[in-house]
């Protein structure tokens, strides 16, 4: 391969545990399971009766979990409880599914009749929280991009969504006071007359604090038209209509609007901040950066060689349409010849794939703080050895000079 697999110092089960295989078939065991609770849901609401072997198959799923959730406890060892971790809080949420598992099979197995048990609020309780487990995909969906986007960014916005029920609740508790109010006093200043039609239609809806809120609710969310509502309202002040008018057009034109860009802006926050969605946004953007230097690279190899020479690269950069792709790519070609030998790491004349693949992923952009500062510790390094050759040229030649002339040791001693 191309791009070899970096050897890690990782335990083998460490190694086993986060593996896409792995995760791959505990996605597949997680669907399983939750097809497997729906299943039994249906048939117990069809047929009023416990699903044949239910309790085995109950059986094999919680040993599978629960041999899951030992042996990622036993890859992370103390790091599977680290509150710090970017997992803790799955950790925790299997750790709780699992033992609501095995809370099922111990209540189960405790009862001599398993029909007499299934009565028992507690059981029942438990019973509910296994479709909890389905939950545990989310976890799961690394590798599927746009899907965990779309979940991790609902389960971000709870926040947003909290403040968004108050701001709605407080709206709706304010103006249904109002109308509540203005149909009391419009009952009791009629008196009989408030058995009319239009007034009994008027208490029904607008007759107590809950059902204004309900009514409100309906009309914000298209459960009933507001101009319905306005004509109900109709027997009231015609202020009361006002204040309604007024609901309408902040609820629909201005609470809508708001809500919608606080939830977009905090999904692109959150999609920003989730160090998952960094890493896959990142490996995808590298995956397809290689696809495309692997065409680039097979269209300059004229020959089909797996190899290009300097004449190939030569003709290939007189197409504009490739220098054209080589500038999307973030590659800038000012000198051939350069470009040529900064890809050829062996400088055999000829460059390979994987040459053409590292080269040119090192060269694209602009120079980056760590390129920058790899450069200035080379030079600082080639200074400091530099000097210490000088220093070395300088002892080496005052030695030399020291030693005496070979014309001074032939020269005669003279009488």
């Amino acid at each position: 391969p191309i791009l070899k697999t970096m050897t890690t110092d990782e335990p083998l089960l460490q190694q086993v545990v986060r593996s896409k295989t792995y995760e791959m078939g505990l996605v597949v065991l997680v669907f399983l399971n939750s097809a497997f609770i729906g299943y039994e849901v249906q048939y117990h609401a069809l047929h009023g009766d416990i699903m044949p072997q239910r309790e085995e198959y109950e059986m094999v799923f919680t040993v599978l979990f629960t041999t899951e959730l030992l042996l990622r406890v036993c890859a992370e060892r103390k790091a599977f409880f680290f509150w710090a971790g970017s997992d803790f809080g799955w950790n925790i949420f299997d750790t709780v599914v699992v033992s609501f598992m095995l809370l099922e099979i111990l209540l189960v197995h405790v009862a001599a009749d398993v029909s007499a048990i299934s009565h028992f609020s507690v059981l029942r309780v438990v019973r509910i929280m296994r479709v909890t487990r389905a939950f545990r995909v989310i976890r799961l969906l690394r590798f599927f991009r746009e899907l965990r986007l779309m979940i991790s960014s609902m389960m971000t916005s709870v926040k947003s969504l909290t403040w968004t029920m108050l701001v709605l609740v407080t709206q709706f508790y304010i103006f249904g006071i109002m109308l509540t109010q203005g149909t009391a006093y419009y009952c009791f200043d009629r008196g009989d007359d408030c058995e009319a039609p239009e007034a009994r239609q008027l208490k029904a809806l607008f007759g107590s604090l809950d059902s204004s809120i309900m009514m409100l609710l309906q009309a914000m969310s298209n459960g009933i038209s507001w101009g319905e509502l306005l004509k109900i309202l109709s027997p009231l002040h015609i202020s009361y209509r006002f204040f309604f008018l007024v609901y309408i057009i902040f609820a629909i034109f201005a609470m809508v609007n708001v809500v919608t860009g606080v939830f977009v802006d905090g999904t692109v926050q959150s999609s920003k901040r989730d160090r998952a969605n960094l890493i896959q946004e990142e490996l995808h953007s590298k995956e397809e950066y290689i696809a495309a230097m692997h065409t680039l690279f097979n269209e300059m190899d004229l020959d089909s060689s797996g190899n290009i020479t300097l004449e190939e690269f030569k003709i290939a950069i007189k197409d504009e349409r490739l220098v054209a792709y080589f500038h999307v790519l973030g590659l800038e070609i000012e000198d051939v010849e350069i470009l040529f030998c900064l890809l050829d790491r062996d400088q055999t004349g000829e460059i390979d794939i994987e040459e053409f693949l590292i080269g040119c992923m090192k060269l694209k952009g602009e120079a980056k703080s760590l390129d920058l500062a790899k450069l200035s510790y080379e030079s600082e390094w080639i200074i400091h050895n530099l000097e210490d050759v000088r220093a070395d040229l300088v002892r080496l030649a005052s030695k030399v000079h020291a030693l005496p002339s070979s014309g001074d040791q032939q020269r005669p001693p003279q009488s």
